[in-house]
């Protein structure tokens, strides 16, 4: 099958030539997307050669990473200061939060009062994506990086979180999006 050539380990690089007819074969049905998914997670699952997985998670773009995040405190003020970020970006960057504007004229002044961020509705971060998991020691897939952070602001009453993506080789103000979605199931817990 073409899922199968589309994601051998033994690829120098993704064959889009292989990958439109595939994507042309799965849009001729109704059913087609649903197989192509059967199809890749029958071939992921229990994969152990990563490069096939990687490729397979091109193909079905699903990746799963670990973040490290800084709150925006006196510890961690709004100026980054590094993953070359300097004051410009910053102040662009955390301008596009309305949240912010009350502080955009103080936010880079030494005695900016952090202890007024604790009483707010709102949550500032930087993330850092770090690594893939399970596999850590992948450091670079085709389509995908690592080298950038985003800006984040957390509003607590609504649970919602609003990002954008920063690197200076990338598209600016590449946003993020996330909503708190009411489970309706009981949470189970496990402990070790």
């Amino acid at each position: 099958m073409g899922l199968e050539n589309a994601t051998d380990g033994g690829l120098q690089a993704e064959d889009w030539t292989l990958n439109m007819e595939i994507c042309d074969i799965i849009n001729e049905t109704e059913e087609g997307p649903k197989d192509a998914i059967r199809a890749l997670k029958k071939r992921l699952s229990g994969n152990r050669n990563y490069r096939e997985v990687m490729l397979g998670l091109t193909e079905y773009p699903t990746l799963t990473t670990f973040f490290t995040g800084e709150i925006i405190s006196r510890k961690r003020p709004f100026l980054t200061r590094k993953w070359d970020a300097d004051e410009d970006v910053d102040r662009k960057h955390w301008g596009k939060f309305q949240a912010f504007y009350q502080y955009a004229k103080s936010f880079n002044l030494d005695d900016f009062d952090y202890e007024e961020l604790k009483n707010s509705d709102f949550v500032f971060m930087r993330w850092k994506e770090q690594f893939l998991v399970p596999d850590h020691t992948i450091k670079d897939i085709s389509g995908a990086s690592f080298a950038g952070f985003y800006y984040i602001c957390f509003q607590k009453s609504t649970a919602t979180i609003e990002g954008y993506y920063y690197h200076r080789s990338s598209e600016w103000y590449q946003s993020l999006n996330l909503t708190h979605v009411q489970e309706h199931s009981m949470p189970i817990y496990e402990f070790r």
